[in-house]
């Protein structure tokens, strides 16, 4: 897979833009709309050869849309919902999950 921490890295940003959804009708994220969609848009242009080669971009575009669109009318948890399951679907496909798991088992496995 093409550019596939890049890729790795995108789940990350999801998860802050969930978090930042989540926020924003609580007064802590008012950038949501003007910095964070525009900005989380350009980094999945930089990274759609590695979400096409994962057959993910289409679904990842399409939830960032909607989920703009739902946040927009108010439906902040419809919104959040969106960007989770994208997430999940981009996390299981690009490994990131799988990297979490033997970080999580080699820190228990310390103990």
């Amino acid at each position: 897979m093409r550019n596939n921490k890049a890729v790795k890295q995108f789940c990350v940003e999801l998860a802050t833009l969930q978090g930042e959804i989540a926020l924003y009708p609580k007064g802590f994220s008012e950038y949501l709309f003007e910095l964070s969609y525009p900005r989380y848009r350009k980094d999945l242009e930089a990274i759609r050869p590695g979400l096409e080669d994962l057959g993910l971009y289409e679904i990842v575009l399409e939830a960032l849309s909607q989920s703009e669109t739902l946040a927009r009318s108010g439906k902040f948890d419809e919104a959040e919902d969106l960007v989770l399951e994208a997430n999940r679907k981009l996390t299981d496909a690009s490994g990131h999950s799988d990297d979490l798991r033997r970080m999580y088992k080699a820190s228990t496995d310390e103990s």
